[in-house]
């Protein structure tokens, strides 16, 4: 399984829609185990079951949705990283004292700042369809 989608699975079983009803469906059974209730096992049941439900529906009917927010997320933090490295290097840049290594790395951020932005605003665009 990729980053991509370990994200989205994380964040479908991390909504409250999925933890709350199974929490209910713990303490029911756990109750119902303490006093031996069968309406407890029930209950405890029936709140599983919906958790398991809810779960799924949201799997079916959103689970494009939390995959692109998941690589939203990937690639913003792979993004920062970048910038992070860049700097590291403008700064050993900056300790050799060659000021034409400096200009070159600013230029080169430069040209990928332009990059980024043109290939954000073609991913943007629709394309005709005729």
């Amino acid at each position: 399984m990729d980053d991509v989608k370990r994200k989205a699975l994380s964040q479908l079983l991390r909504s409250p829609s999925t933890v709350i009803p199974l929490a209910f469906g713990a303490a029911a059974f756990g109750m119902s185990a303490l006093i031996d209730s069968t309406a407890g096992r029930l209950i405890g049941a029936a709140n599983f079951l919906a958790s398991l439900g809810v779960t799924a529906t949201r799997w079916i009917m959103s689970i494009d949705r939390l995959q692109e927010e998941a690589r939203r997320r990937l690639l913003r933090s792979e993004e920062q990283k970048h910038r992070d490295e860049m700097k590291q290097l403008e700064a050993s840049l900056v300790l050799d004292g060659d000021a034409r290594t400096e200009s070159c790395l600013r230029q080169l951020c430069d040209h990928y700042d332009m990059f980024q932005e043109k290939a954000h605003d073609a991913s943007c665009r629709r394309p005709d369809i005729r």
